[in-house]
């Protein structure tokens, strides 16, 4: 066989979509209440699609069944360590992605042991969307009285104080409950946690109260999870193009992507995000037809930067929303 006809096998047993052969791939559906301090709490069903990739990851696409803060289309990336992050959303409202990386990540702190009617007792986890160097001790009692379901209660043994040179970060409150079937597996339960970041006397509190109920859960054929990935890989750029950052030919070439959903895949499981999609295309294209480079640029004043990532020092991938509620100073510099 020669290199070329070798390196095409490498590229077709690399490619993500084969890798759902062997691996799990389900359809939940959510009804998700969200509150946050004072403001109304906002409640919404939502469907997501749990997509095994090449690694070991797992990609969780989320489309929410009507308008809500942040894009038509959602996506969360969990690691192989069960580490979940925000991948596709919205950097300006995160309302939703961020509840249901709360509920990912408390589905993956608790192993099946924990899950067992009777056990109890305390253990050090560590949790990536909090930022927090140290493990936290969290307490954790399921029981399940007689004829009933299973409550699994997992609760922070004390406040978890981080100092990070005038920056502190204090998890004062974390307090999971859920409801568990004869199984094992999550049917619904309500987070809250209170998580203060604070520099001098300016304090920014992070306090979201989320009810989450597991409306219904199908697993999805290999062949059947496969089209909803090369849906998502087609839908995903003209998501990315309704952020800032992005210029008026990008935000066509988006559009046109959305033609081709409608040619190629009219009754996707996606296609209830296609219309939100065109229609904050639209807007978006509508916004940079309007005035010079200048007075569009001055619109911008005020507003969260773009999202953008690069390669640290340390050779470490970063992102600018990964550094969410810190203080971030961009120096921009170069040489001739």
């Amino acid at each position: 066989m020669t290199r070329v006809a070798w390196f095409l096998v490498g590229i077709l047993l690399w490619t993500p979509s084969l890798s759902l052969e062997a691996s799990p791939a389900e359809s939940v559906r959510y009804r998700i209440s969200i509150a946050q301090g004072d403001a109304p709490s906002l409640e919404i069903d939502l469907t997501t699609f749990r997509l095994p990739s090449a690694g070991g990851a797992l990609r969780v696409v989320i489309v929410p069944d009507r308008e809500v803060p942040g894009l038509p289309l959602l996506s969360i990336v969990i690691d192989r360590d069960g580490n979940p992050r925000a991948d596709l959303t919205d950097h300006r409202d995160r309302t939703v992605s961020d509840a249901l990386l709360y509920w990912l990540e408390a589905e993956a702190a608790v192993p099946p042991e924990w899950r067992v009617a009777g056990a109890q007792g305390t253990e050090k986890i560590r949790l990536s969307s909090l930022r927090l160097r140290s493990r936290i001790a969290m307490h954790r009692s399921c029981t399940a009285p007689e004829g009933a379901a299973a409550t699994l209660h997992m609760a922070l043994e004390e406040p978890v104080l981080e100092m990070n040179g005038e920056l502190k970060t204090e998890l004062r409150t974390l307090d999971w409950r859920f409801e568990l079937d004869a199984a094992g597996a999550f049917r619904g339960g309500e987070l809250r946690r209170e998580l203060v970041r604070s520099i001098g006397a300016v304090e920014q509190v992070d306090a979201p109260r989320i009810e989450i109920e597991v409306i219904s859960r199908t697993a999805l054929e290999a062949d059947e999870a496969r089209r909803v990935w090369l849906e998502f890989e087609l839908l995903a750029p003209a998501a990315r193009c309704i952020l800032p950052g992005q210029d008026a030919k990008q935000v066509d070439a988006a559009l046109e992507r959305l033609e081709r959903h409608r040619t190629e895949q009219p009754d996707g499981k996606l296609a209830a995000a296609v219309p939100r999609l065109e229609a904050g295309l639209t807007s978006r294209s509508e916004w940079l037809a309007g005035g010079t480079p200048d007075e569009r640029a001055e619109r911008l004043i005020g507003h969260p930067a773009p999202e953008f990532g690069l390669t640290d020092l340390d050779g470490e991938q970063l992102s600018l929303s990964s550094l969410r509620g810190k203080p971030v100073l961009l120096s921009f510099w170069g040489h001739t």
